[in-house]
């Protein structure tokens, strides 16, 4: 069985968001498990190209290039100029992987789609009413869409040209889109390679470190920032995620000599290696929360808001917190923490357990059942 993955944004490694990162685990696990043969499909811009370029030769993976000529309009008349139209690489035990000029991606599926003729596709995020207008009259091929935040239904509702079939990241976003747009869909959790953020954890013994991904106001930035006031003597770390930390969220965080900020990377090993708990203090409904999951593969605890689906994500191993909008709340909740190790000690044991529940050997057998349903 061919599948074809779409995405018209750039994936993994260069695409480092929860569902880039979610979707390769996905599609690895499929072709090195034999399950299905991947393609998969994604889109850049020209700035990312060497930082694509570095990433991958840091990871010793060759990239191919392959160039198609493009035209620009001047004052003089059209310019005609060289231009790369596709960025081709494979990592280690996963697809072979392409990537399209994002004005090109649409050219770039439907040749795909021809050529590689598959049995199965597999959309997800931008560029996917685009892809469902060329697969919808295509019989032969399953299509299914991955829903990533719950609000991506509304498109096809608003255009009126029917649904692939909908998969849901959790039971959170399943209910949610039964909700509000009256699909139903089936749940496949997302898969979380844990060998990949397994290492040491010298920050046990020494200052006690927390550690909070993509410090922007949905995810909890005034939270963090309220934390860091009221514990001098805790280091705070905060890690790049959908953007660059820059401007006055960079002037707010590093004016508080306790709060570190980290650059993005595919190496999250290394970062949760440093951290003794993570905090995850959603203001908005989180469809599931990636990164508990990947504290809890290091090894690392959490403290997350009881909101969306990341209590789903937490299992029995995560501490939540009831009242996550009142910064109160979350201080108390560290200030335990911080004077009773014990708690996060009785935690430890359930973290491993946790984290197996989205082994992607699971999420790829229900992926390739779905399939053949």
């Amino acid at each position: 069985m061919k599948l074809l993955f779409a995405s018209r944004k750039t994936l993994a490694p260069l695409g480092e968001g929860g569902g880039e990162t979610i979707a390769f685990d996905l599609l690895s696990a499929l072709e090195s498990r034999g399950l299905m043969g991947v393609k998969a499909l994604g889109a850049f811009h020209y700035p990312q190209l060497e930082a694509l370029g570095g990433i991958l030769r840091d990871l010793r993976v060759n990239l191919s290039l392959e160039q198609q000529a493009a035209e620009i309009e001047t004052g003089e008349g059209t310019i005609a100029y060289p231009a790369f139209a596709h960025v081709t690489y494979r990592m280690p035990d996963s697809p072979t992987t392409t990537l399209a000029r994002e004005d090109h991606f649409q050219q770039s599926f439907a040749e795909y789609l021809r050529q590689y003729n598959p049995d199965v596709a597999l959309l997800q995020a931008e560029g996917f009413i685009e892809c469902w207008r060329e697969l919808r009259e295509r019989r032969d091929v399953r299509t299914f869409f991955y829903v990533q935040n719950g609000y991506e239904p509304a498109r096809f509702k608003d255009l009126g040209i029917g649904t692939p079939r909908l998969l849901a990241n959790s039971e959170f976003v399943k209910r949610k889109v039964k909700d509000q747009f009256g699909y139903d869909s089936d749940v496949l959790y997302p898969a979380i390679q844990a060998e990949r953020y397994h290492g040491e954890n010298p920050a046990k013994s020494g200052q006690f470190t927390v550690l909070f991904v993509n410090p922007i106001a949905v995810k909890g930035l005034a939270i963090f920032l309220h934390l860091a006031d009221r514990f001098p003597s805790v280091q705070f770390l905060a890690l790049e995620g959908w953007s660059k930390i820059e401007g006055k969220i960079f002037q707010m965080l590093s004016s508080r000599p306790n709060i570190t900020c980290l650059p993005k990377t595919w190496n999250m090993a290394q970062i949760y290696a440093v951290a003794n708990l993570l905090v995850a203090p959603s203001q908005w409904q989180e469809a599931f929360g990636r990164v508990v999951v990947e504290a809890h593969a290091a090894g690392v605890p959490t403290l997350a808001s009881r909101v969306g689906g990341l209590p789903e994500a937490s299992g029995a191993a995560g501490l939540l917190v009831d009242d996550y909008a009142n910064p109160s709340a979350w201080e108390t909740a560290l200030r335990e923490i911080v004077n009773q190790p014990a708690i996060l000690e009785t935690r430890r044991p359930l973290l491993e357990g946790n984290a197996r529940r989205f082994n992607p050997d699971l999420a790829a057998q229900r992926f390739a059942e779905l399939a053949a349903s």
